[in-house]
């Protein structure tokens, strides 16, 4: 049978998410099938990645720790990123602290190397850095196939791996305070009061309407990950028995996003809102739950902060979800012990021992404690791992019901796996993110899809050398998808 249809240039199969860790890319993402069977995550953040909340909630915290995260993957191929700070707020000194809690900084400032780049609005007001934003999407779309790099995912033929261009980060913060040079000339051309100022907001949110309506196509055409923090506030009504419709609805009614057009809530792939925050203590109030060393046991200590999140806007799967991230106001974000706490607080899911000392299951010769794991973890990379593959096989158990037939214990996971002939110190010396060129990448890709399936003997690591493992696993053939 011949179709009648519009010839037209076809979309890539796959949008992108790049993977950024802390519980998120499994909260926002589904899983693809690789060249070589992998199971690859794809999720993290979308085209455009918003949080919102009340004030002190972390709320630009929490952002950074995505943007640098993301960065972090690509910075090797060239990726850069860029602030716009719209509260004239930022400190560089405290952001290049951030930036030390992942490797691929360590040692580095990337903010005087120029790899991350903080402007504000005393320097440019919105529209003139919506004008430098433009410049520079329309020149990365226009220079793209000099840029374009391998990803893991294949193309719709499954002949060749799909190519994406090299990505980069925007963020602005607040999205809130964004103004530009027409509505500041209303307003220090009217006085409060004055009949003139009248329009002020309407205008606001014109242009507000246009930045997001005009930016997100180039942004996402030119592989520009767009990062928007805004604020909400309560939403009064004065006719009670007509409520204003909910702009999201994991949103309560009452509740808007303040200086943000109706664009913000659906232009957005995901959105979080930072719900609340609350400073975590010891049980018997002696120090922070998890001190970060022997010392770290001051009286009314607030350094130590535990945000709940939801995720209230997910394009790439269902929303409602909700994160305990664990923040320190000197070093940001704690990745591992996020996902710590989170084991922990589930039933000390993978944790056996008793509830002062236990073990990871992943790695049983590492006695841990609540007062030792904060260091142990800064120290110990390959705990950080066995933590980080734990917290995601108790997420894949709660979000993920598609992998059920496959789900087990961490404890007969690292039995069944031994017994297969696998090596778990190889194992846990592996990374679960993508990036360009990555079969190519010095550490192997393991994702804990990869390590379910090795148990049910339906998938063997492309990178791993077969001579140890078990003869029915030597007998499986290699698996390239690419049909040449």
């Amino acid at each position: 049978m011949e179709f009648l249809k519009m010839v037209v240039q076809r979309s890539d199969p796959v949008r992108a998410y790049i993977n950024v860790g802390c519980r998120v890319d499994i909260a926002t993402g589904n899983v693809i099938t690789g060249r070589y069977g992998e199971s690859i995550i794809n999720g993290g953040i979308g085209a455009v990645t918003a949080t919102v909340g009340m004030g002190n909630c972390f709320k630009s915290t929490w952002e950074r720790f995505q943007l640098l995260s993301a960065l972090s993957k690509f910075m090797q191929f060239g990726s850069t990123a860029n602030t716009y700070d719209t509260e004239t707020n930022i400190q560089e000194d405290h952001q290049h602290t951030f930036t030390q809690a992942f490797d691929t900084f360590a040692g580095r400032h990337i903010l005087n190397e120029g790899i991350w780049e903080i402007t504000d609005k005393t320097i440019y007001t919105g529209d003139q850095f919506f004008d430098h934003a433009k410049d520079f999407l329309n020149n990365k779309i226009a220079n793209k196939s000099k840029i374009l790099r391998n990803t893991p995912f294949v193309n719709r033929e499954v002949t060749a791996y799909m190519q994406m261009p090299i990505p980069t980060f925007g963020e602005v913060d607040s999205f809130s305070e964004f103004s530009t040079q027409d509505v500041l000339k209303m307003q220090e051309e009217n006085t409060l009061g004055d009949s003139g100022a009248n329009t002020v907001n309407m205008r606001e949110g014109l242009q507000k309407n246009r930045f997001i309506r005009e930016l997100t196509p180039l942004a996402d055409g030119a592989k520009h990950y767009l990062f928007l923090v805004a604020h909400l506030g309560m939403e009064f009504n004065m006719d009670p028995r007509n409520p204003a419709p909910k702009k999201l609805g994991f949103l309560k009614n009452g509740i808007k996003i303040k200086g943000a057009p109706e664009k913000f809530t659906f232009l957005t792939n995901v959105c979080w809102y930072n719900m609340n925050a609350s400073v975590l203590m010891a049980a018997d109030k002696n120090g922070p739950e998890y001190p970060s060393d022997k010392d770290d046991k001051l009286n009314g200590e607030t350094d130590l902060n535990e945000v709940t999140i939801k995720l209230i806007r997910n394009k790439n799967g269902p929303s409602g979800y909700i994160l305990k991230v664990l923040i320190s106001q000197k070093e940001g974000v704690l990745e591992d012990l996020t996902n710590f706490h989170y084991i922990k607080t589930n039933k000390r899911f993978g944790l056996p021992g008793n509830d002062r000392n236990y073990v990871c299951a992943f790695l049983p010769e590492v006695a841990l404690s609540r007062t030792t794991i904060r260091g142990k973890l800064k120290e110990n990379k390959a705990l950080r791992r066995a933590i980080e593959l734990t917290a995601d096989l108790l997420q894949v158990s709660e979000y993920w019901p598609q992998y059920d037939r496959l789900q087990c214990s961490p404890e007969v996971l690292y039995e069944d796996i031994k017994k297969l002939g696998y090596d778990w110190s190889i194992l846990l010396n592996t990374r679960g993110w993508w990036t360009f060129d990555n079969d190519k990448h010095p550490t192997p890709f393991l994702t804990i899809i990869d390590l379910l399936k090795m148990r049910a003997k339906e998938y063997i690591p492309y990178w791993y050398d077969k001579s140890t493992l078990s003869d029915e696993l030597k007998k499986m053939p290699k698996v390239d998808r690419f049909k040449h």
